[in-house]
């Protein structure tokens, strides 16, 4: 897809001392689908990159765009079941990703955001907590 319209995919590696205690099918769903969006919402020539990082006692996985952002008052509507932007009419989908994207984060005791400047481009955060400590004893 980021071939198709020219965009710079860089994917940074994570250390792999790094470890996400998740169902790796969903995490590959949220992951898809928040890499599939910032390709559909940034503009031909832009970039999109994945990266992940430690925060405290977390690892924490970002997509960042450089399209064209979201208005702080639509941010409430991102992960409402059926929501669409308005000015994303034109761009096909079911306005199901996100919904579904944070339902499979708050199943795994974590958590997504977003940070959006309109006209620069938006990150996605999912964030997973230090999972070593919460196994189940026995």
């Amino acid at each position: 897809m980021a071939k198709s319209k020219s965009i710079t995919f860089l994917a940074r590696p994570a250390s792999k001392e790094m470890k996400v205690f998740a169902d790796r099918l969903t995490l590959n769903r949220v992951i898809g689908n928040l890499v599939s969006n910032a390709i559909k919402f940034t503009p031909q020539g832009g970039k999109v990159e994945i990266a992940a990082n430690r925060i405290g006692n977390a690892t924490r996985i970002s997509v960042i765009d450089t399209g064209q952002g979201i208005e702080a008052g639509a941010r409430h509507k991102l992960f409402a079941r059926f929501s669409r932007l308005e000015k994303h009419a034109e761009i096909e989908g079911t306005g199901l990703g996100l919904f579904v994207s944070k339902n499979i984060m708050d199943a795994h005791g974590g958590r997504i955001d977003v940070r959006s400047v309109v006209g620069k481009g938006t990150t996605f955060f999912v964030t997973f907590p230090d999972g070593s400590t919460d196994k189940p004893s026995g």
